[in-house]
């Protein structure tokens, strides 16, 4: 049986994201091309839908970089080898440079939260 507090359990369920470098530059001089993503998910008691996904700022999607079930705990790119982005869109084409949303997404327990963080690309 798992028991959770209240306040866990009423709280997001996305704890801590972070991406880096930030900015960084998929121009392949081998410095900063890698955008890497780690998160934490929180105060599920079963496996939960989790995605990680970049936006440009009109809201289109420009890569998925994840889309699986995962259940609490950290996840980076030891844990999820995907959780890199190296700034190409779905089709494989470099995005332009400029701000984008990368967003994760935790639906579980009857609940879901998401949290966004913005990422800029230069060259």
């Amino acid at each position: 049986i798992t028991v959770l507090s209240p306040s866990i359990t009423r709280g997001s369920l996305v704890g801590s994201l972070n991406a880096a470098p930030n900015p960084f530059t998929p121009n392949g001089d081998g410095i900063n091309d890698r955008l890497q993503v780690e998160f934490d998910v929180l105060a599920i008691t079963s496996e939960a839908d989790v995605s990680v996904q970049v936006y440009d700022l009109s809201g289109r999607l420009v890569s998925s970089l994840y889309q699986g079930q995962t259940l609490s705990g950290h996840y980076d790119l030891d844990a999820i080898p995907s959780l890199g982005w190296d700034g190409r869109d779905s089709g494989g084409g470099i995005v332009p440079p400029g701000i984008y949303l990368l967003r994760v997404s935790v639906e579980g327990d009857a609940r879901g939260s998401q949290r966004l963080r913005t990422i800029a690309v230069a060259y």
